[in-house]
């Protein structure tokens, strides 16, 4: 609320400012240009190495959590990604992949990950 003006919201021109420096003639501006970022691709596919679509690929470290959706041949892309240790794995229902540490070191590409799904072992009655 505007004090002395009730009912009416105060507009601050804080995002507007923010635009004007993004777009500045001859400035290209990614998330990567801005932050030093990367991008992240993989592959999740089967024990028999086809494609998994719509497995979801969880990626943690550095105190945060990213999560994306593979596309129809298995591919996946996690950006932008700031340099650092992080936990991969990849999941589509029961079946889940092992746990991949990867680190993305500043000035290096991140390395093209392939995470396979595979089924939990059965277990036994006793």
């Amino acid at each position: 609320m505007n004090p002395g003006h009730p009912g009416r919201i105060r507009r601050v021109p804080l995002l507007c400012g923010a635009a004007l420096i993004l777009s500045l003639p001859g400035t290209v501006w990614t998330p990567a240009a801005l932050t030093g970022a990367e991008r992240l691709e993989g592959m999740v596919v089967d024990v028999g190495g086809m494609p998994s679509a719509g497995a979801i690929v969880s990626m943690t470290g550095r105190g945060l959590r990213r999560e994306a959706l593979t596309h129809d041949g298995g591919g996946f892309l996690i950006e932008p990604v700031a340099p650092g240790v992080y936990l991969l794995s990849a999941a589509a229902g029961s079946i889940a992949s092992e746990e991949v540490r990867i680190e993305i070191k500043d000035g290096e590409a991140p390395p093209h990950i392939t995470l396979t799904l595979k089924p939990p072992l059965p277990v036994a009655d006793p």
